[in-house]
């Protein structure tokens, strides 16, 4: 799963000016860590790249923030314009929201910080015996959602859906009664509703084998 994060001036410019060498230390080896080092978290710029990465760095860590710039530049990727936010701020202004993160808070709580990120922001989804049904289902469709949301393009590659859809209805010739395949359909009003309201371009790639696809096209 994708996640973001972004920079305030003032944190950038805190870093470079109102650090002892060992706090920036302990700031820059949190940030590596934990958002630079993650494969699946990456920089999101407000405003223009050449702005962000050509900055004018002065101050007593300035070296520092050079290698963290340099870092964070393997780490930037250009989300859509829809993407208004981002997941994770680092900034030094006075905030309550939860995904703010300052230099205090990083000193206060970096372990906290580091294990929310490891149980809440993992790269994948993974079903949940301990959760329901329907609460594991409303969980792959957030993961989904923000998938979409991230993204420019999306390519739907399903095999199973469309296959039990053409089997089903080779069986019943009535269109509403094609049985289990009815709970199959639910799948493509659902990637329509997620879909829809997005200015992504989509494809869809059903995966029939030529010997299936021969066979339903002969019966249609």
């Amino acid at each position: 799963m994708i996640y973001t994060f972004s920079f305030n001036d003032d944190f950038l410019n805190g870093f470079s000016n109102d650090l002892t060498s060992k706090d920036a230390t302990v700031i820059y080896q949190f940030i590596n860590t934990n958002f630079i080092k993650r494969d699946n978290f990456y920089l999101r710029v407000d405003g223009k790249r050449k702005n962000f990465f050509n900055r004018n760095i002065t101050g007593g860590n300035s070296t520092l923030l050079k290698m963290l710039i340099s870092k964070l530049s393997r780490k930037y990727k250009n989300f859509p314009k829809k993407l208004k936010k981002s997941d994770f701020t680092f900034s030094n202004n006075l905030s309550k929201n939860e995904e703010t993160i300052s230099f205090e808070k990083i000193f206060k709580s970096h372990i906290s910080i580091e294990e929310s990120l490891d149980i809440n922001c993992k790269s994948y989804w993974q079903y949940s015996n301990k959760d329901s049904d329907q609460s594991n289902k409303r969980n792959l469709s957030k993961y989904l959602k923000r998938i979409v949301d991230h993204s420019d393009e999306i390519f739907l590659i399903d095999r199973h859906v469309p296959r039990t859809i053409c089997q089903s209805k080779s069986k019943s010739r009535n269109e509403k009664h094609i049985n289990y395949a009815n709970s199959y359909l639910n799948s493509f009003e659902f990637f329509n509703s997620i879909l829809k309201n997005n200015l992504n371009k989509n494809r869809f790639y059903c995966g029939l084998q030529s010997g299936e696809f021969n066979k339903f096209e002969n019966e249609a």
